[in-house]
């Protein structure tokens, strides 16, 4: 599947993010995989749902190799500062909105973090 939203009946629906999704920041390198862990307890077709709050350095996010940042150069950490930039879904996993592939996030050196690809194309949030 080639495309990163659906609209369905006058909506517009994205995909659940879980474990494995492609994410990329702005200032990185290369393109890492989401890290959902199993606390979550909603499993989907390809691994566990995330929330907003799942944006911890090298256990949710790992790193982009290297920020490209134009002053200094150097390896990626990806230190997000604030949870995800939620979603419009009214879907709650673990008391929080859940992880969709429109999800933004901002990365304490100025890079934005999004989801190229959310690696699974059958549960669709609205």
């Amino acid at each position: 599947m080639c495309c990163k939203f659906l609209y369905i009946k006058g909506k517009f629906m994205a995909f659940g993010l879980s474990a494995g999704g492609l994410m990329m920041c702005v200032l990185g390198a290369a393109p890492m995989p989401n890290k959902t862990l199993p606390k979550s307890k909603v499993l989907g077709p390809s691994g566990f749902f995330g929330n907003i709050m799942d944006k911890l350095p090298m256990v949710n996010i790992g790193s982009f190799v290297m920020c490209t940042l134009p002053p200094f150069p150097k390896p990626c950490t990806a230190p997000i500062a604030s949870p995800w930039i939620p979603p419009k879904v009214k879907i709650l996993i673990s008391n929080m909105p859940a992880e969709d592939n429109s999800g933004k996030a901002m990365c304490s050196l100025g890079g934005m973090v999004s989801i190229s690809v959310p690696t699974q194309f059958k549960v669709l949030f609205s």
